[in-house]
């Protein structure tokens, strides 16, 4: 496992150090029969700007896909479902939890079940709204703001910034859509 150290942890993609949390990202799994030059890469973290711009960034995002698609539930997950563009759920039992991966925006969100439901219709009337808003996500704060295009999302735990991902207007519904449906189909 790869454990982040701000100004030590270096980029995958450029080699610099990554000097916050907030501005890294950590790569998916990636299978070596897949993409073999790039499945050195999984679970290496990034900065986000390198991310955006880097020429491997949908091929990996093919290949990460693919692997979670082919992945099967055990005792204590369900098999994760692709929902959408590249987007990742799966209820992991063991933490009365359910995940949402991102697998374009490098964002890994694990959601108590209790909380599934007020987020689903959170994320829809940010998604619509143009006011900032924020919300108790178990142990984080989540805040949207609005910019341009688009929402950028702060998460925080004791109000320390660790993460911030600026995000399609569209990209926050299909967010709300996965979390609702999770609700819906909860034991």
């Amino acid at each position: 496992m790869s454990f982040f150290i701000p100004g030590r942890t270096t980029c995958a993609i450029c080699g610099q150090p990554i000097d916050e949390r907030s501005a890294a990202a950590q790569l998916p799994f990636v299978a070596p029969d897949d993409v073999p030059d790039l499945a050195p890469l999984g679970r290496s973290f990034v900065h986000r700007s390198c991310w955006q711009t880097w020429g491997e960034r949908e091929r990996f995002v093919t290949a990460a896909s693919a692997l979670l698609a082919r992945a099967e539930g055990d005792a204590s997950t369900l098999a994760p479902s692709v929902e959408g563009r590249n987007l990742v759920s799966f209820r992991v039992s063991a933490l009365g939890a359910f995940r949402l991966q991102d697998l374009e925006a490098l964002v890994v969100v694990d959601i108590p079940a209790s909380d599934a439901c007020p987020l689903a219709s959170w994320l829809e009337s940010c998604a619509r709204q143009s006011a900032a808003a924020d919300l108790p996500v178990g142990t984080e704060s989540w805040h949207v703001g609005i910019r341009e295009g688009g929402v950028e999302l702060v998460r925080s735990v004791d109000g320390e910034v660790f993460e911030i991902v600026t995000l399609p207007r569209e990209r926050l519904a299909e967010w709300a859509g996965v979390v609702a449906r999770m609700c819906r189909d909860a034991p």
